[in-house]
């Protein structure tokens, strides 16, 4: 997401004439574009960044490589701030369907869906997911709603140096450990639902004055007010305690047994600085960095 009013464009083409028009178009209409000639180098940018809004994703790439690998990735971890559109030369029967079905939230046919309809669509759809500040699928804040809240706390605690404003804020990164298993296994609809479990189980565990959100995927954020790092640290073995206290429920019965890794961060109000929002993602990365020392620690992959 952008703060243009506009969607940052993500175009995935392996066609370097037409994603290099496509990028074009689209900047000079005052947009923000990146290019991905892969499907893999597009599934890590959708990784790394928290900035894409549309991705502009070719079906059939070179090398017999298709784009639901990309699209399920987006309906797992990003579905909240990315809106991926099928944009293919080919009007093949059936194709339309094998799209939708991965992820596709439109499908479009280069030789009759001009640019300029295209942007219509890019606008609309983006004006709705910036209303948004819930996670459809576990009710928590999405990180856009968690975002514009903390950015705004930690001013004012920056601003108001008293007692009546946290001195510090620590904060939690969650991810929930061997979830691609759960995946593999039991299939996506069951992954779900144990996201949904998971998100709710934190939920009952936070103080009022926490603010938790879905950050992605599997993982969560937690935003401690007037927390040090060995108190984050303490409430993030409390965390963990009470996820492997409550094993998902297959239908059929079967128990799922659930772990979580937690890494922890902090800063202190007269660190914030003047870039509050800087301070927000390096309070993000130190935590995730934490997070990954300990799934390194218990031998677990990310």
């Amino acid at each position: 997401m952008t703060t243009t009013g506009k969607p940052f464009v993500l175009i995935v083409d392996d066609d370097k004439s037409f994603r290099e028009m496509v990028k074009n178009h689209f900047s000079l209409m005052g947009y923000r574009a990146s290019i991905a000639p892969t499907i893999k180098g597009a599934m890590e940018m959708v990784r790394r960044s928290h900035d894409i809004g549309i991705a502009l994703v070719d079906w059939h790439m070179q090398g017999g490589a298709i784009a639901a690998p990309l699209l399920n990735l987006i309906v797992e971890r990003a579905s909240d701030r990315i809106k991926a559109y099928i944009l293919t030369g080919s009007d093949k029967p059936g194709l339309k369907h094998a799209a939708v079905f991965a992820g596709a939230h439109r499908y479009l046919i280069k030789s009759v869906d001009s640019l300029d309809i295209i942007e219509r669509f890019m606008q609309m759809d983006y004006e709705m997911m910036e209303g948004k500040i819930v996670d459809g699928l576990t009710g928590l804040l999405n990180y856009a709603g968690f975002f514009h809240a903390v950015v705004a706390e930690m001013k004012t605690a920056r601003d108001h140096p008293d007692d009546k404003h946290p001195s510090a804020f620590s904060l939690l990164f969650v991810d929930i450990d061997k979830f691609k298993s759960v995946n593999d296994t039991y299939g996506y609809a069951v992954g779900s639902k144990v996201i949904a479990a998971v998100g709710k189980n934190l939920s009952r565990h936070v103080r009022p004055t926490d603010r938790l959100c879905r950050w992605g995927g599997d993982e969560f954020l937690i935003l401690l007010p007037d927390t040090k790092l060995e108190g984050a640290v303490k409430r993030g073995e409390a965390l963990r305690e009470a996820v492997m206290a409550e094993p998902f429920q297959l239908s059929t019965g079967e128990p799922v047994l659930l772990d979580i890794s937690v890494g922890a961060s902090e800063i202190k109000r007269e660190n914030i600085g003047e870039d509050v929002e800087w301070a927000l993602d390096d309070l993000i990365s130190r935590a995730n960095v934490g997070e990954r020392d300990v799934k390194s620690q218990r031998g677990l992959s990310r």
